[in-house]
C-alpha cells in the first residue's frame, strides 16, 4: 500500500469522523457545566401546608408538612422554626409563637418531606388563621427566606412550634 494511498484513506476518515459529528467541537470543550440546582430551602423551593393533628388534653395540634420541589437540591435543617407569623387573609394575627422541643438535624429535599407541629392551648376566643409565615434554620445556622404555608388553624397566646422533623 503505498504512502499515497494510506494519507487518502486517512483524510477520507478523518472527514467522514467530522461530518458524523465525532469528537468535541471548540464550544462544546469549553462549555462550563450548568449551574448547580436551587437548595430545597431558598425562598420558591418548596410547598406547605397546614392540616389538623391529633389532639392532646388541654391542646390542639397542627402539622405543616414541607415538601420540596423535584428540581431542588437537599439541604439540612434543624430545631424549630422562628419568626413565626399568622395571618387572616393579609392581616396580621398578632399571635407570639414560642418554641419547644429538642431539635436535630434533619434532611430535607425531593422525595424527603419534613414536618413541624403547632401546639394551640384550647381556650375560648382563638383567632382563625389561613396562611402561617416562618423561617427555617439551616445546618448552617443561617436562617432561610420567609417560607409561608396555607390551610386552616386557629391560634391564641400560648402557642407553641415544634422542632422541624423528618417525614409527612
Amino acid at each position: 500500500m503505498s504512502t499515497l494511498f494510506r494519507r487518502g484513506v486517512f483524510g477520507a476518515s478523518l472527514a467522514v469522523a467530522a461530518i458524523a459529528g465525532v469528537g468535541l467541537s471548540a464550544a462544546q470543550a469549553g462549555a462550563t457545566p450548568p449551574p448547580p440546582p436551587p437548595s430545597a430551602c431558598a425562598q420558591d423551593s418548596f410547598n406547605a401546608t397546614v392540616t389538623p393533628a391529633d389532639h392532646t388534653a388541654g391542646h390542639s395540634h397542627y402539622r405543616v408538612t414541607l415538601t420540596a420541589l423535584d428540581s431542588t437540591a437537599a439541604c439540612t435543617l434543624s430545631g424549630s422554626p422562628t419568626e413565626v407569623a399568622f395571618y387572616q387573609g393579609e392581616t396580621p394575627l398578632g399571635v407570639e409563637a414560642a418554641s419547644y422541643g429538642e431539635g436535630e438535624a434533619v434532611v430535607f429535599g425531593p422525595d424527603q418531606p419534613v414536618h413541624f407541629d403547632i401546639q394551640v392551648p384550647n381556650t375560648a376566643g382563638g383567632a382563625a388563621a389561613d396562611r402561617v409565615d416562618f423561617r427555617l434554620q439551616q445546618g448552617d445556622g443561617s436562617l432561610s427566606p420567609v417560607g409561608s404555608a396555607l390551610g386552616e388553624i386557629t391560634v391564641d397566646a400560648g402557642t407553641q412550634v415544634g422542632p422541624v422533623q423528618p417525614g409527612a
